[in-house]
């Protein structure tokens, strides 16, 4: 038990590629309904998707604190703007973002802790 715990507490480049991976299947998920995605939800879909692959592509190139704050925060905002944003006929994609969201959000959070213990 205490060697998965020391595991945990090491932040590994996998993480990184898992939240890139989630960028990826984010900007997909438009383009499988293409025409029947509401405007503000396109536009939010993208610019988080595209931050999300940018971040986890610069924090595997240079390892640095600030990306999984921001990355914390576009996946809270994905999850929270199903309830915000009028998803219209696009609504099956509704349950696909709150997990790609809240998942982001978990990931994020989950290596600043990694990173706080490293710092320490």
């Amino acid at each position: 038990m205490a060697k998965l715990l020391s595991n945990l507490k090491v932040h590994r480049s996998w993480e990184d590629w898992f939240s890139a991976g989630l960028g990826v299947l984010l900007l997909l998920t438009l383009a499988s309904l293409q025409g029947q995605v509401p405007l503000p939800v396109m536009y939010s879909v993208v610019a988080v998707g595209v931050a999300v692959l940018a971040l986890s592509l610069s924090e595997i190139m240079m390892a640095g604190r600030w990306e999984e704050v921001i990355q914390f925060v576009l996946g809270l905002w994905l999850a929270l703007s199903v309830f915000v944003l009028d998803y219209g006929t696009a609504g099956q994609m509704r349950i696909g973002h709150f997990v790609i969201g809240a998942l982001l959000a978990l990931m994020a959070a989950f290596e600043f802790w990694q990173d706080s213990l490293e710092k320490s």
